[in-house]
């Protein structure tokens, strides 16, 4: 499905109800907008780690998500090409926060950094360069 930059709407209900993996892994899409995207992990016992935590591949996965949405908020196509992500907390079975903002925004690529937080404590945090496979149709 293609949309416009400015139908965040519809973008948020495509990606919750078609994108599989997000959907796996406990991952909602709960805000949108140009250079900004906010989600959610619903973290239950399929994302702990063996001490009860939850796992780090879990943390990174909605940082990572949050990254390319908020990298396609233009209308554009984007993979991640590289990241840096720092864990600081561990987090506890419940609902987990993510929040990415984009930092820089270039022709063929951009930095977006994401915060990672529960109940109001920051757990991670991480900068993802995103590569444009390509760029928006421009608009009419």
């Amino acid at each position: 499905m293609e949309v416009t930059p400015m139908d965040y709407q519809a973008q948020i209900e495509y990606t919750n109800q078609n994108n599989p993996f997000m959907t796996h892994s406990g991952i909602t899409v709960t805000s949108l907008k140009l250079d900004q995207a906010q989600g959610q992990l619903n973290a239950g016992p399929e994302q702990l780690n063996i001490i009860g935590s939850v796992h780090g591949g879990a943390l990174f996965t909605l940082a990572d998500c949050l990254a390319g949405l908020a990298a396609r908020s233009n209308g554009g196509r984007y993979t991640t090409l590289d990241s840096s992500f720092h864990y600081l907390k561990a987090g506890k079975p419940g609902v987990i926060y993510g929040q990415a903002e984009m930092v820089h925004r270039g022709r063929s690529t951009c930095v977006v950094r994401v915060q990672i937080t529960q109940e109001e404590r920051l757990l991670a945090e991480g900068t993802f360069t995103m590569f444009c496979l390509r760029q928006p149709e421009p608009q009419a």
